[in-house]
């Protein structure tokens, strides 16, 4: 599990937590709750979570 912060400057601007994928290029896609956001590059990105064998989920948005 990660907290990504994208600054405002960028297409993809905002605030992601979820679950990461690495890519080769400096990158990574995201997946949250509700989407998985592509190409969002991994110096945005913090730990919250170390891999320890333990299956981490988010919480689902409730539906108004």
């Amino acid at each position: 599990m990660v907290r990504a912060v994208v600054p405002a400057g960028s297409s993809k601007a905002g605030v992601y937590v979820g679950r990461i994928a690495l890519r080769a290029g400096g990158s990574c896609n995201l997946k949250t709750a509700t989407e998985t956001s592509q190409y969002i590059r991994v110096r945005y990105c913090r730990s919250l979570n170390r891999g320890d064998g333990h299956t981490y989920q988010t919480k689902k948005a409730r539906s108004a």
